[in-house]
């Protein structure tokens, strides 16, 4: 089978997020929108950030992507107006570890699902927007999962303090930055996370990527400073999962009736 989501997400404060949602119809021709296949608009109270995740499949894969034992991940990351690079690569491989841990890929293998994500509007967290929306679309696509997930970003000032959330000109004046993804659910937390496994498997952490500022030796965070920012993204990724959970529950609804 087939599937196509396609998810539009802007974030920029988990505090003050509103949604709205449209139903679309099915296409006439395959590739053929999953049934209720949404788009989903997230937005915050400050900041302008926003991308558009896709995702097909499980599909046939070819000689090059097939895996005898499971299914392949493939993920595209189009910035906004460049052509793809470095970094751009670098945010794929981020993407596909999320995806392949979080996807029950044993169950379609010599498959591939491909993740296409086209950025909209970059104003500061924009891989946390994208992890966001890429949840969204592979729960909208009916891709099982073996947990869901939720990212934050977190940025700490030249003064300690902490910032969620940060937008582009927060992070080039911020001392450090980071975005945290979490598990949701799921069976067992990743090892080395001893906070969330005292707690349970949920928002356990799946990764941990310093942004661009992110500074290393005398000028850095330190332990303390990266646990408190860890501590400060945990609590904001709970009100995104709560979010996100009221959302789709509400749009399933509507679709049954």
């Amino acid at each position: 089978m087939v599937h196509r989501a396609a998810t539009r997400a802007s974030c920029s404060g988990p505090t003050a997020l509103r949604a709205s949602a449209t139903v679309r119809p099915p296409a006439p021709t395959p590739p053929r929108p999953t049934p209720g296949a949404l788009l989903t608009a997230l937005r915050g109270g400050a900041g302008d950030s926003a991308a558009l995740v896709a995702v097909f499949g499980p599909t046939g894969a070819s000689k090059r992507q097939e895996i005898v034992n499971r299914a392949a991940i493939e993920v595209v990351y189009k910035p906004l107006s460049s052509a793809p690079g470095a970094a751009e690569k670098e945010k794929e491989s981020v993407l596909r570890q999320i995806a392949e841990a979080a996807v029950m890929t044993q169950l379609h293998p010599r498959t591939v699902v491909q993740i296409v994500v086209q950025e909209l509007n970059n104003d500061g967290s924009m891989l946390a927007v994208v992890i966001n929306a890429m949840c969204v679309a592979l729960l909208d696509a009916g891709v099982p999962l073996r947990h869901s997930f939720v990212a934050a970003a977190v940025a700490t000032r030249m003064d300690g303090s902490v910032l969620l959330d940060p937008a582009a000109a927060d992070e080039a004046a911020c001392r450090s930055s980071c975005t945290f993804a979490y598990q949701v659910g799921g069976a067992a937390p990743p090892a080395g996370d001893a906070a969330a496994a005292a707690g349970g498997t949920d928002f356990a952490v799946l990764s941990s990527v310093p942004g661009g500022c992110e500074v290393v030796g005398a000028g850095g965070v330190g332990d303390a400073g990266y646990w408190e920012a860890l501590a400060a993204g945990r609590a904001a990724a709970r009100q995104v999962e709560a979010f996100v959970r009221k959302h789709t529950e509400h749009h399933y609804a509507r679709v049954r009736a």
